[in-house]
């Protein structure tokens, strides 16, 4: 059986959370400068749309898109993939619950987080924290900074996205 798209990109998402916010469960609640620290920034090399489809067969998005896998490698950055980092096998990736927002930030950004979140802990008794990718248009930077404030990651959001592949039918 094929690993469908949701264990593929869980598998992913399990990896990422790793490389950038390490043992949470041995370490406490963190401050959002030591989560961060030493972590490499990648650049656009032009921008386009926001939200554009990056595919395989190349086009106007995918030129928009640029990442060098042998440049970039984990634990400090990881590219945009469909499978799990490493040659892990889907099937041996513990399962994370990875909970984002994307897009822009406003109150009913905030508002709809807040009460999905209100009433849950971490195993360590932290309230859980998010990670933000934020676009340009729309966002409420007081917003953004306050967040921030409160230990959750804010990252800048891209201005092409990966295609996603087809799903197990």
């Amino acid at each position: 059986m094929k690993p469908s798209f949701v264990s593929a990109l869980l598998s992913l998402a399990c990896a990422g959370m790793a490389a950038a916010h390490g043992d949470l469960l041995n370490h406490g609640c963190r401050p959002i400068a030591k989560r961060s620290e030493n972590l490499e920034k990648r650049q656009l090399l032009q921008s386009g749309g926001e939200g554009q489809s990056v595919t395989g067969s190349g086009g106007a998005s995918a030129a928009r898109y640029s990442c060098d896998p042998n440049t970039c490698r984990l634990p400090k950055c990881h590219c945009a993939d469909t499978n799990p980092p490493a040659g892990l096998d889907p099937k041996q990736v513990p399962q994370f619950i990875v909970f984002t927002a994307d897009d822009a930030v406003q109150d009913y950004t905030i508002k709809s987080v807040n009460q999905f979140l209100a009433q849950r802990k971490n195993p360590n008794g932290c309230t859980p924290l998010m990670s933000y990718f934020v676009s340009l248009n729309y966002t409420n930077y007081a917003q953004v900074t306050q967040l921030y404030v409160n230990g959750n990651d804010v990252a800048d959001h891209t201005m092409t996205h990966q295609e996603q592949p087809a799903t197990d039918a």
